[in-house]
């Protein structure tokens, strides 16, 4: 296009990578593999490769420069952008040999079917898909893709130790990819232990759960790794190391493994009881191992007056800290301390209570019962009086996310408007274990139009849920649940007790309104006066605050209102927080000012608001290196709420950026290093410093040989996994 007066012309990018690539394939070979080598495989230049592959003759010259592509790379941080590069090839349309295409795309299916980076197999199984076209590799890629599809089956039950008994050929290899593509840890150790029953046909398996450990792997991955080896290779010379480190790991899903690992080769120490008591703690999740830790226990330490003292109290009502979870304690005094007269007693007293308040279910504990107190004369007419009154049969509802989830993914919705047995509709929750099922759900509003066809009352059958609310108005379905918003509106203006999860779903399905404006401002002005409230509605009037700052920030009479609320005995934080966010100059935000050098260490999250809101960069930058440590203590509560707060600080503020990305490269705390590296990561993911300093951390990480994989407990995910998961997460996704 020829010039013209006034006008300014861009050349885009697809033309600026196509004519790269055709001026590459000018190039003699040698030229053209030394860019292949030292630049073709970075990112800003995927596509000018691919383009070049497309453009080569050759297949001789093609399969080299293919060759020259998969060599290691230097930089660590490049390994899983190589990977997709080398997919996007195998599925191309490029002139290489058909033994090298299919080399390739093997390789491929391996990447997919045992790595270990969650992130990066789901980037590789996009990038797959399109070999389905292929003419060169699309029936490869047919016919693999037919053993994913239709993806992980929910829940395997006894299939890994059914097959282990009637094994085929292709038996260890199947278990093997179904170890990297478990659900849940049940499933983990199912299969794990159905490996190890291959111990003696297949030795080689240990080297592949050695390296597991050595990682880098999820920890639910390492786990079932030293479980196997644990059973199967019983006197394999790393284990009794592997077992003391696993001891000590981060994750619990290791350290659970290694104790108990240690109790069956024969340890009774004071380190492993201790250690089996504190998976037995309140708010611990021991599944799927807490029968065999109470049986440790049980069997290691029974009748210890220590154990049974600490358990006893607990059912007595006793909780603290250190307090042991209920049901664990119920297991082991019956367990463990069968005839006592003790314990007799406390179950005598259980079984006078409602079950409301009774702190075991019959049916969970009804055979150690019956092992260890059987005609115990304390239990008997206790045990009489609970028969004659529980007669009638006991049962638990179907839990049916699952099989729902099933029909509307077969296009199957008029099936579940079908009634139960005894003539009432199925109904359905988003609960699943006593938290929500979010796969249910996305699951329920991908099909919702189908499944409201079909169910003319589905609301009814979900109790007018506000979590289906909520995600049918982000999903941009907000048309299909007009009908409820008058129901969350009236619930939480005559609701005893506010819910989150109304208030939230009022704020998807309405947005800015004036109506929402006046009915949480009414709210928070009851509140101001009151001096007691149910622990969950905070939350519900944090939302609203949250609303309010986000959408009425100019707004007087909003303002005075959360300055009222910052006086609340109970809410003076939600309060607070608003005011940082929409009313910053507001008095007890210029008073908190004044002595904000003070307060670094002060109450979370308000603490973060006023810091990201009011501190200069150097302060700012000092209350961040502790900020990780104050996360750690409290990492499964309200601290969490100024994450947000802390990351804006940091988008907008580039003095701080620096201060603290210097004083990060200082810090010898693992987890501390690495929250503050994804705390950094949204604003400083392309500086180049930043990629050459996590580069650095994942060369360290793999460099360093250590028995099992380094790991950190990454606060701002709340979980333990391996230090390279952590850093790549930071430099390479929006996680």
């Amino acid at each position: 296009m020829a010039p013209q007066e006034h006008y300014v012309g861009l050349l885009h990018r697809i033309f600026q990578e196509y004519l790269a690539a055709k001026h590459l394939a000018r190039l003699p070979l040698d030229q053209v593999k030394s860019y292949c080598a030292n630049t073709g495989r970075k990112a800003p230049w995927r596509e000018v490769t691919l383009t070049l592959m497309q453009l080569l003759e050759r297949q001789d010259d093609v399969d080299g420069l293919i060759d020259e592509l998969r060599k290691p790379v230097a930089d660590y941080l490049e390994e899983p952008l190589q990977q997709i590069l080398l997919t996007r090839v195998a599925v191309a349309d490029i002139n290489c040999s058909r033994r090298k295409a299919g080399e390739l795309v093997s390789q491929v299916f391996s990447w997919i079917e045992f790595g270990r980076w969650m992130p990066l197999r789901l980037a590789l199984v996009r990038e797959v898909a399109v070999g389905l076209e292929s003419e060169q590799v699309g029936a490869l890629v047919a016919s693999r893709v037919a053993r994913w599809f239709p993806g992980r089956v929910r829940w395997l039950h006894d299939v890994p130790a059914a097959a282990a008994k009637q094994p085929t050929p292709e038996t260890v290899s199947d278990l093997r990819i179904a170890l990297h593509n478990c659900g849940n840890s049940y499933e983990y150790r199912g299969i794990a232990e159905a490996l190890a029953s291959f111990a003696e046909q297949s030795p080689e398996l240990a080297d592949e759960f050695l390296e597991i450990l050595r990682g880098p792997a999820e920890p639910e991955l390492m786990g079932a790794a030293l479980h196997a080896l644990a059973r199967g290779w019983l006197t394999h010379t790393a284990l009794p190391s592997l077992l003391q480190a696993a001891s000590a790991a981060s994750a619990k899903e290791l350290r659970r493994v290694a104790i108990l690992a240690r109790f069956n080769r024969g340890e009774r120490s004071p380190e492993i009881r201790d250690a089996l008591v504190d998976f037995c703690r309140e708010g611990e999740w021991p599944w799927p191992w807490e029968n065999e830790i109470v049986e440790a226990l049980a069997t290691g330490w029974p009748r210890n007056p220590q154990l049974k003292s600490g358990a006893l109290e607990r059912i007595r009502g006793t909780q603290h800290s250190k307090s042991w979870a209920p049901t664990r304690a119920i297991e082991y005094l019956l367990r463990g301390c069968p005839g006592d007269d003790a314990v007799a007693r406390m179950v005598a007293d259980q079984l006078a209570q409602e079950d409301r308040h009774r702190e075991f279910m019959m049916s969970d504990v009804h055979e150690a019962l019956l092992a260890g107190f059987t005609k115990h004369p304390l239990l008997v007419p206790a045990a009489e009086a609970w028969l004659e009154k529980n007669a009638a049969t006991h049962y638990s509802p179907l839990n049916v996310a699952g099989a729902v989830a099933a029909l509307l993914e077969l296009g199957r919705a008029d099936l579940v408007a079908i009634q139960r047995e005894d003539g009432r509709p199925l109904q359905l929750s988003t609960y699943s274990n006593s938290r929500h099922n979010w796969e249910f759900v996305a699951t329920v509003v991908e099909h919702w139009e189908s499944l409201a066809v079909a169910v003319p009352d589905i609301w009814e059958r979900f109790d007018r849920s506000p979590i289906i609310a909520t995600e049918l108005a982000k999903a941009g379905k907000r048309a299909h649940a007009p009908s409820q918003t008058q129901v969350f509106e009236n619930a939480v203006r005559t609701g005893k007790q506010l819910q989150v999860e109304q208030v939230r779903a009022l704020i998807e399905l309405q947005g800015r309104s004036a109506l929402l404006r006046d009915l949480f401002l009414g709210h928070l002005r009851l509140m101001v006066g009151q001096n007691s409230m149910m622990a969950l509605e905070r939350a519900a009037y944090a939302a609203m605050a949250s609303y309010l700052a986000d959408h009425f920030r100019s707004d007087e009479a909003v303002g005075q209102v959360m300055l009222s609320v910052a006086t609340s005995s109970l809410i003076h934080d939600v309060g607070l927080i608003a005011l940082c966010r929409g009313w910053p100059d507001a008095p007890p935000i210029a008073a908190s000012t004044a002595k904000l050098p003070t307060l670094i260490e002060a109450a979370e999250p308000v603490t973060a608001w006023l810091f990201a809101s009011q501190a200069d960069a150097a302060l700012m930058a000092r209350y961040l290196m502790s900020y990780p440590d104050k996360l750690m203590r409290n990492h499964f509560g309200e601290p969490r709420d100024g994450i947000a707060a802390v990351r804006n600080r940091l988008q907008a503020d580039q003095e701080c950026r620096n201060l603290v990305f210097a004083d990060l490269q200082n810090v010898t705390d693992l987890n501390t290093r690495i929250a503050l590296a994804k705390l950094l990561a949204p604003s400083m993911r392309n500086d180049p410093a930043f990629r050459t300093w996590i580069s650095d951390q994942l060369r360290g990480a793999r460099e360093n040989s250590r028995v099992i994989c380094q790991l950190a407990f990454d606060v701002l995910a709340n979980a333990s996994k391996p230090v390279e998961f952590a850093l790549l997460e930071a430099a390479l996704t929006r996680y």
